[in-house]
């Protein structure tokens, strides 16, 4: 079983906002949730105050960005065809000219350097989900059948 000890490194992110977020996690039984980061991050002497933005009128306009990716996320396609019954999302999120965008996935789908560009997402999408699966000795046969997919997603080499 993974434990604490198995760790060598955490990466990423501010370390004093991370021993603050440690020791939220401590003096809640171990749960850590949106609703206690905010109100310990309310004070300016906080280490993770920094972490949020404060004026409300930037804060509002990057929620409502937020409610804008949730409402394109939320149309689905369902298709049947030959290959069977299957819902995917309507819109797939791509990078055209170094900026994100929702693109149809039949566009996505129909377009080389776009169908490309999602494969090679869904490749890293499988790397980050096994990655998480080895942490749990009882996933190991998920982590294999990721393997799997992924070896199938690789270029046929001509």
């Amino acid at each position: 079983m993974a434990t604490i000890e198995h760790l060598r490194e955490i990466i990423g992110g501010d370390s004093e906002a991370l021993k603050e977020l440690e020791r939220l996690t401590d003096i809640n039984n171990g749960d850590l949730t949106p609703d206690i980061v905010l109100e310990a991050a309310r004070p300016e002497s906080s280490p993770l105050h920094k972490h949020f933005e404060w004026d409300d009128s930037v804060a509002a306009e990057a929620w409502r960005k937020d409610q804008a990716r949730t409402l394109i996320q939320s149309y689905k396609l369902h298709i049947v065809d030959e290959r069977g019954e299957r819902i995917v999302r309507y819109y797939t999120n791509v990078v055209i000219q170094d900026a994100h965008a929702y693109r149809r996935t039949e566009d996505v789908v129909r377009i080389d350097a776009l169908r490309e560009q999602r494969r090679l997402t869904i490749i890293r999408d499988l790397n980050r989900i096994r990655a998480e699966l080895v942490t749990f000795d009882s996933f190991a046969g998920a982590a294999e059948a990721i393997d799997t997919a992924i070896t199938a997603l690789q270029p046929v080499q001509k």
